[in-house]
């Protein structure tokens, strides 16, 4: 799957949050952000893969971590 750079502002609040889940978790800010957004796009995939070109397949490509169940 190909990615791309995203920039974004956020609280202080959140940053922390995301950095203290993800190190409890043992893993990156950025790999816990990933399947966050993930969980949220596969929650949306009908809608958005109408909208989208090609997202329902990659919304469905398979990943390394548990793909979530909607």
């Amino acid at each position: 799957m190909r990615t791309c750079r995203f920039t974004a502002r956020l609280p202080r609040y959140l940053v922390a949050a995301l950095k203290c889940l993800a190190e409890e978790n043992g893993e990156s800010a950025g790999a816990l952000l990933t399947r966050e957004l993930h969980g949220l796009a596969y929650a949306h995939r009908e809608r958005l893969g109408a909208s989208i070109a090609g997202f329902a397949e990659a919304v469905n490509w398979p990943c390394p971590e548990e793909t979530p169940q909607g």
